[in-house]
């Protein structure tokens, strides 16, 4: 059977993520179909702690779009195991899945190209489902709850990467979670030293709070000062989107989650181009928004530059408020 002639398949593969040394399980995580037919299994690879990220776990290759996801994972931090069985929104997929009219502007001379080929699943110890479509751009498509369950250990461990017919020990499970708490807190190659951290927030992971905070949504809009016009921009958000503006949304005001990076192309009084990239700390940028949000009036992120365009000034404000709050990027420069 030639997929690629298979009516309604589309090309894709399965990223999941590891926050705080989860481990999901290769033989209850997988996609099914509307008829309930299995689809693709994945799981038995898995990295990355950052929202819209993780480790390739799949085949990249033709498939039917989802209708149901299945996921079963293990936080050994807190000894739990976590269940969901979630409804996917297959006809919005199918409709991203195809699109494929995106034309970076990060590259001189793009051509159009399909934005998506990739499921992102991110797992946290809330027992919060994140899934996202990713690829050229990356977008959230939906938050999902599990729910705190039970099951054989030793199948699950077998089971961990795939091949439980490899396996010929088992790890006991308290071993394997003491195991895992040192080696994640040791952070002997310091790879885990934000997840650390955060864990002595308020509030910290193991509450639903602390990751809502990352998809909040403010009305807001990207301006600069005149004679500049803006003409483009892509952002990554905190919540782990990456996607590019749509030209009739450019300067004027949507609703969105904050940005931590932006690149946006400006027309200059001389008429022409330039390109820039402002970064941010992600938590400080956070609570600047928040902070103007608190005055309940639409913001303008604002970015005006000198006349030699050798300095710009970033900062928040909005109508009729007198406090402007400056943000202090953590990178600042010209685009090639």
């Amino acid at each position: 059977m030639q997929y690629w002639k298979q009516k309604d398949w589309v090309r894709y593969q399965v990223y999941i993520s590891k926050f705080y040394e989860a481990k999901h399980s290769f033989a209850d995580t997988y996609f099914t179909d509307e008829k309930g037919e299995l689809i693709i299994h994945f799981g038995g690879n898995s990295g990355g702690a950052s929202l819209g990220f993780g480790s390739q776990s799949s085949p990249n290759d033709y498939f039917p779009v989802p209708s149901t996801l299945h996921i079963l994972w293990f936080n050994p931090l807190d000894n739990q195991f976590w269940q969901g069985k979630f409804a996917m929104p297959k006809e919005r997929l199918t409709e991203l899945f195809k699109q494929c009219d995106y034309i970076s502007i990060r590259e001189k001379n793009s051509e159009a190209r399909c934005p998506f080929d990739q499921f992102i699943i991110n797992a946290v110890p809330t027992g919060q489902v994140f899934v996202y479509l990713g690829g050229w751009q990356v977008r959230f498509i939906g938050q999902y709850q599990a729910q705190k369950t039970d099951t054989d250990w030793e199948r699950f461990a077998r089971g961990i990467g795939g091949y439980p017919e490899m396996v010929s020990d088992v790890e006991p499970r308290r071993q394997y979670v003491d195991d895992a708490k040192k080696h994640f807190f040791e952070d002997k190659n310091e790879v885990h030293q934000e997840s650390i951290a955060a864990l002595k927030e308020t509030p910290p992971p193991n509450d639903p709070a602390y990751w809502n905070r990352f998809f909040k949504t403010y009305r807001w809009r990207l301006a600069v000062n005149r004679p500049n016009v803006l003409t483009d921009y892509d952002a990554n958000y905190v919540n782990g989107e990456f996607l590019l503006t749509p030209k009739e949304e450019v300067g004027r005001f949507r609703d969105a989650p904050v940005p931590e990076a932006i690149i946006f192309i400006i027309k200059q009084a001389d008429g022409s181009k330039a390109s820039y990239v402002m970064e941010f700390d992600k938590k400080a940028i956070m609570a600047a928004f928040e902070k103007m949000a608190a005055y309940g009036k639409p913001i303008t992120f604002q970015a005006d530059f000198d006349k030699k365009y050798d300095e710009l000034d970033v900062y928040l404000t909005a109508e009729g408020v007198e406090e402007k709050i400056i943000l202090d990027p953590t990178r600042l420069a010209l685009q090639d």
